[in-house]
């Protein structure tokens, strides 16, 4: 089982990475997002009109294909979008709603900054191979949902979406962002991570009996482990950005996914991480592996 690595379109198309995977043999792939980024392959960002925005997403996305395609086109794949996918550094989706204008520098209020037809067309081109969404009801602008199982080879995978239901810090503190630099005070009453539709689906998978292994698939951690970031390594004490945050919301995801002794695997937070989750003590909720 084979993660594939987000990539910028700097190297393309990874001439030598390609063949080197198949010596692998790999049986399955798992795309955690980032497949494209914005400016891929230095061509920037066409953001509109949306006709026009589409095709400088698909062309990227051809990249993506063509980069790939002898891995691919005979062997499963799951592939779920991130943010670089819907041309956002981050994202906060905050249940599908737009951000409003005037707030999408850092995106931390909360939302999408394309529109949703755009929004729509990225999701169908990486995730249609999916089984259907085990809870199809759109969101807010009629973005469709994606989250569901997998059953292959003897494993139920949860396939969910960490960012969509998101809440935005911005929206929770103070209109400045003002935000506290004690961990323990940033667990915001009401604040959402997977949201109580996702969270209703991990409990009634989690309780499936029928003896099979079970794997969840996500785009990120639920936990931050970097201690430094950025090119000089500056310390940082905390990332809203990770599935760690809200704190309330990570534990009820982590309580619902317990029962299944399932695996987590994830990307985006760029350092490969092998993590045993505490809930209520150390080491009693799910093992998580992030990709490097």
């Amino acid at each position: 089982y084979l993660l594939l690595p987000g990539r910028s379109g700097a190297v393309f198309p990874m001439a030598r990475l390609g063949p080197t995977l198949q010596v692998l043999h790999p049986s399955r792939f798992f795309c955690a997002g980032a497949q494209i980024f914005a400016a891929c392959g230095g061509s920037g960002i066409v953001r509109e009109p949306v006709d026009v925005a589409m095709l400088d997403y698909l062309r990227k996305f051809w990249q993506f294909g063509w980069t790939w395609r002898d891995l691919l086109r005979d062997r499963p794949c799951v592939v779920i979008p991130d943010d670089h996918d819907v041309y956002q550094g981050n994202i906060w989706g905050q249940g599908g709603r737009a951000i409003p204008k005037g707030r999408e520098k850092g995106f931390t209020y909360g939302g999408y900054v394309e529109p949703p037809d755009w929004v729509n067309a990225v999701q169908r081109t990486q995730s249609a191979h999916l089984p259907d969404p085990v809870d199809p009801a759109p969101v807010e602008q009629g973005i469709a949902v994606y989250f569901t199982e997998l059953m292959y080879g003897g494993v139920s995978f949860a396939i969910i979406e960490d960012r969509k239901f998101k809440t935005g810090p911005e929206a929770v503190f103070l209109e400045e962002f003002a935000r506290p630099t004690d961990p323990a005070k940033l667990d915001a009453p009401g604040a959402e991570l997977l949201g109580k539709r996702q969270e209703e689906f991990l409990r009634r998978w989690a309780r499936q009996t029928g003896g099979a292994f079970k794997v969840v698939l996500s785009q990120t951690i639920f936990c931050k482990v970097t201690t430094h970031t950025g090119a000089q390594l500056r310390p940082t004490t905390t990332d809203l950005d990770c599935g760690g945050w809200p704190q309330s919301g990570r534990r009820r995801a982590l309580e619902a996914i317990r029962p299944a002794n399932a695996l987590m695997i994830h990307g985006d937070q760029h350092l490969g991480a092998l993590v045993h989750h505490g809930i209520d003590a150390w080491e009693d909720g799910p093992m998580a592996f992030m990709v490097p």
